[in-house]
């Protein structure tokens, strides 16, 4: 048998250990973090295409979304009620109804955002700002139309992207999991090869005799000249037990996590597990009224505000009425005709009219089917606001039915939403609800038992402690008075919340609030659509 001569050069134990760590701290630093994997069904892409190229959806914009997107705006979490994991629920837009698939460079939502310059504003937030070149393929995508098609399958991806590109997309999907769980110990990974460079060190200094090695810390050398193989083994073998616990522990919460939100009972709030399905808004610990008044709450919280931010905007009064616009009161006959909910709402004194502007009143409508993102039903109607007075004063009569003149029911709920009455078809985000519960005689009157409220819709996930004499953020819209606005109040539109509600349509200070002039106040209930 051939045998290496014993003063050939061979390299040390401890320049292999060296070049492994530096190995692993080159590719641990590079490596993407977890969030920034994909999935498996998302085609990664390879670069910006080319400028004469049309944008693929699934192939440049999605992979953008779910790096930088996606872990603020997904499944787990939608700040600002937008969700970019799906096209169904991206369609809704936010809370504020900004547009988010289609609209133009100047108008749509996400490409504004990842452009601003402003920090605040700035997507995604707490990270550094997009590449040049995942900026520039969302233009392009937006000046395209922001062509979304619904979910793709995963057989569906890999036909379009070919056998080798889906192979190497699942292997780097591997990758990214790997380094993800690895990851957390890199600090026990390079201190358990320090130790084992310091080990191998010691052998060595003890087997050459080393004057260090005959001290009082003799005992040391001789451990590291006992060592065997087997003691790395097992060392790694511990820490690859660790890992795979680790990695089980999250697969069984997400499992959990995904039998809970087949079965509809995901630990995290939704309208659907606290306020029923459908929805029905918790009644006021009032007595029963045909006529109620509500108040909405400013959001922000700054000392520069007035009273800190604790004021109104608005006031809204709903009612019941017959055809010919009468409130109805208990022991009332109903004129024959359609019966109607009508809801009034007023701006707030020195509330900012930069959030009662035309363009914001337009994405605010009623109807009494669900039509949210994730639950569709029948609608009957669908009514928007009336302006009666520019800046001031709207209003909106919902049909529910005709007066029965007899003895009967009627009951339901008309909700109100925040969205895009463009769609087809139309898709709100969910805000408020306005329960219905009537009753007559035989002869038609409305009996005592008769009950109406509103209430919100709003479902909160944080868990916030409220300042003496604030109202928590459950109670914004409420049916306790909240103080009007006295004196001055800050024109800041950054205090004011502006940003966040009206996007890149922010005023200067002190800008006027735009509206279209309508003089002609409704004489009787608007024209529905059916």
């Amino acid at each position: 048998m051939r045998r290496s001569h014993p003063n050939a050069v061979r390299p040390p134990a401890t320049t292999l250990i060296a070049a492994l760590t530096a190995l692993l701290f080159v590719v641990l630093a590079h490596a993407p973090t977890p969030a920034a994997a994909d999935t498996p069904d998302t085609p990664d892409t390879p670069g910006t295409p080319a400028a004469d190229a049309t944008i693929d959806f699934a192939r440049d914009v999605r992979p953008i979304l779910q790096r930088r997107c996606v872990s603020c705006h997904g499944p787990m979490k939608q700040k600002g009620g937008l969700r970019l994991d799906e096209r169904q629920y991206a369609v809704a837009g936010t809370d504020s109804g900004s547009v988010i698939v289609g609209g133009d460079v100047g108008t749509n939502e996400i490409y504004r955002r990842v452009t601003a310059d402003a920090p605040k504003e700035r997507m995604p937030q707490k990270a550094d700002p997009l590449p040049d070149d995942e900026r520039e393929t969302l233009r392009r995508w937006v000046e395209q139309g922001s062509p979304w098609p619904d979910a793709t399958s995963n057989a569906e991806l890999a036909e379009r992207a070919g056998w080798w590109d889906h192979t190497t997309q699942t292997l780097r999907h591997w990758y990214h999991t790997a380094v993800g769980y690895i990851r957390p110990y890199l600090f026990v990974i390079v201190a358990g090869l320090g130790v084992v460079v310091l080990v191998e060190r010691g052998r060595k200094l003890k087997q050459a005799d080393h004057r260090w090695t005959r001290g009082r810390g003799g005992w040391l050398f001789r451990m590291c000249a006992a060592r065997r193989p087997s003691h790395y083994a097992v060392g790694l073998l511990l820490l690859t037990c660790a890992i795979l616990v680790d990695y089980a522990r999250d697969k069984t919460i997400e499992a959990d996590r995904l039998a809970l939100e087949r079965d509809g009972l995901t630990g995290k709030q939704t309208v659907w597990n606290v306020f029923g399905d459908p929805p029905i808004p918790f009644r006021p610990l009032q007595p029963a009224a045909l006529e109620r008044v509500y108040y909405r709450g400013n959001d922000e919280r700054d000392p520069e505000l007035f009273n800190g931010g604790y004021y109104r905007t608005a006031t809204f009064h709903v009612d019941v009425c017959d055809a010919q616009m009468n409130t109805l009161h208990y022991g009332d006959v109903p004129a024959p005709g359609e019966l109607y909910i009508r809801l009034n709402i007023e701006r707030a004194p020195l509330t900012t009219p930069h959030l009662f502007t035309d363009m914001t009143i337009s994405r605010v409508w009623l109807s009494d089917g669900l039509m949210t993102s994730d639950r569709r039903t029948p609608s009957h109607a669908i009514v928007d606001l009336q302006t009666i007075e520019p800046l001031q004063r709207w209003s909106a009569h919902f049909p529910i039915g005709p007066a029965p003149g007899k003895a009967t029911a009627m009951q339901g709920v008309v909700y109100l939403y925040v969205g895009r009455r463009d769609n087809d078809p139309p898709t709100g985000v969910l805000r408020h609800g306005i329960r219905y519960d009537l009753a007559f005689d035989d002869t038609g009157r409305v009996l005592p038992k008769s009950d109406l409220w509103m209430g919100s819709l709003l479902v909160w996930q944080k868990l916030v402690v409220v300042p003496p004499g604030k109202l928590p953020m459950t109670e914004w819209f409420s049916d306790k008075p909240i103080p009007e606005i006295v004196g001055h109040n800050t024109d800041d539109p950054v205090l004011l919340g502006l940003p966040e509600h009206l996007g890149k349509n922010v005023p200067a200070r002190n800008g006027p609030a735009d509206h279209t002039p309508n003089s002609a106040e409704p004489q009787g209930p608007p024209q529905s659509d059916k």
